[in-house]
């Protein structure tokens, strides 16, 4: 009789360490059967390194695999006389992974292969080929407004004067348009740019439209159309867009802060008829009226209309702040030939509005005392009155170039009347007036060619 002796290391070398091959070494001393010979089998549902560990005990079978592959895994019950490679596919019929035998009285576990979708340009007679699967949508809204046809700005005008898109312009730039402050129901420029990142509102005690951008105070200036306007609290109720160019503009639009500049793209008439009446009601005796209507004038739309009309009457959370405005803007667009434009809009802005100076600071502190507080003198309104007229046309010489020529010309005429808080001293307010006159007269002209070409396959977007 001839003895065999085995020799089981329990030493794990420090390369096995990191992959780890899980194998019975002590099943290779005893009498070994073939995966073809049915054995008994006792293994009730466990975790599956265990389960493996029984089966190769049982089977007399060795069974290879990495450590990580059965961890958090647990086998099937297997109770009865089977082939150990029935017995396996029992085992594992809850876990992603097969068995390979590579022997007679080995097996390798490995993860299952995920099934591979290759696609077949000649299928076989025996394939099936599906039909092609076309997939639509449409937009979460319905608007029936033909000037505001999506909730994306892909143009903005601001960033080069141009119709080049922002994905082709090498600056910063963002455009909100009229279907987003629609459904915002914004109606100040303020609640407009809250959508556009390093764009903060400036305290100005609610006379200005004043902004921050990217750390510069833009003043009291803004932009109509590209053109400069200051001193102006726009009525979104004919803005079609709002555009904000971040970063220096000074080549196309002059002396201007580095840190951007915001722009008011206007609507223009439209050839398909249009109408909307809007009425709004909210806190603080909060009611706006807004009248927008658009259309054709001649049978052949050669000659559309614009007109829009907005009326706004609210008080505040402040004590005593008001604001009542009027604004009217009626326009007309002709269009002589296919390739000649003419443009003439009219803006009619009237405001009665309470300055607000806002709540005191103590020191580097601000005074405690309710939000709703008012320290200026109550009875007093700021007033102002602005007539805005653009005039406008260009000719398309060809589909490349185009010849722009402009007239804007403003005229604002305020009345301040103001006795307003300041600093605390000794604990109390100094208060100040200020009664007077601001009128600021502005005509703007200009004058733009813009052509486009290519050279030696390069495209080029030229503008004077």
């Amino acid at each position: 009789m001839k003895t065999k002796y085995c020799n089981v290391s329990t030493h794990t070398p420090p390369v096995m360490r990191k992959v780890l091959a899980v194998a019975v070494a002590w099943a290779a001393c005893l009498p070994t059967v073939t995966s073809a010979a049915a054995v008994a089998f006792d293994i009730p549902a466990q975790d599956l390194s265990r389960a493996l560990s029984s089966f190769a005990a049982q089977s007399r079978i060795q069974v290879l695999y990495e450590g990580s592959l059965a961890q958090g895994l647990r086998s099937t019950p297997l109770k009865g006389h089977a082939t150990p490679e029935a017995a396996l596919k029992t085992l594992l019929a809850a876990a992603p992974v097969e068995a390979r035998f590579t022997g007679e009285h080995s097996v390798t576990l490995e993860p299952k292969a995920k099934p591979l979708k290759v696609a077949v340009s000649d299928p076989e007679p025996d394939t099936v080929s599906l039909e092609k699967v076309v997939v639509e949508g449409q937009r979460e809204y319905a608007s029936d407004d033909p000037r505001a046809p999506d909730y994306t700005a892909p143009e903005a005008s601001t960033a080069s004067r141009t119709k080049t898109p922002l994905l082709e312009t090498p600056v910063s730039g963002q455009g909100v348009p009229k279907q987003v402050m629609r459904d915002q129901q914004a109606y100040r420029l303020g609640d407009v740019v809250k959508n556009v990142s390093n764009v903060q509102q400036r305290f100005s005690g609610g006379g200005y439209d004043r902004f921050v951008i990217r750390g510069f105070d833009l003043d009291q200036v803004q932009y109509r159309n590209g053109v400069r306007i200051k001193n102006l609290n726009f009525d979104l109720a004919n803005a079609a867009q709002v555009e904000v160019l971040k970063g220096p503009a000074s080549v196309l639009y002059g002396r201007a802060e580095p840190g951007g500049l915001i722009n008011v793209v206007t609507k223009r008439p439209f050839r398909e008829a249009y109408y909307s009446l809007e009425q709004r009601f909210g806190s603080y005796d909060y009611y706006r009226t807004q009248i927008d209507a658009t259309g054709p004038v001649t049978s052949n739309g050669d000659l559309a209309y614009g007109f829009d009309l907005s009326y706004l009457n609210s008080k505040s959370f402040r004590d005593f702040g008001a604001n009542d405005r009027i604004f009217l803007a009626p326009s007309l667009s002709w269009h002589p030939t296919t390739a000649t434009e003419v443009n003439l809009t009219v803006e009619y802005l009237h405001e009665d509005r309470v300055y607000d100076s806002g709540i005191p600071a103590i020191g580097k502190l601000i005074a405690k005392v309710p939000i709703s507080r008012q320290y200026d003198q109550p009875g007093l309104t700021d007033n102002r009155e602005n007539i805005l007229v653009d005039f406008n046309w260009s000719h398309a010489f060809n589909d490349n170039w185009t010849f722009r020529n402009g007239v804007v010309s403003s005229s604002l005429k305020q009345n301040f009347n103001e006795i307003y808080s300041d600093s605390v001293e000794n604990n109390r307010i100094n208060r100040y007036t200020w009664f007077g006159r601001g009128d600021t007269d502005m005509h703007t002209v200009y004058v733009n060619l813009n052509g486009r070409f290519d050279t030696f396959g390069l495209k080029h977007d030229l503008l004077l």
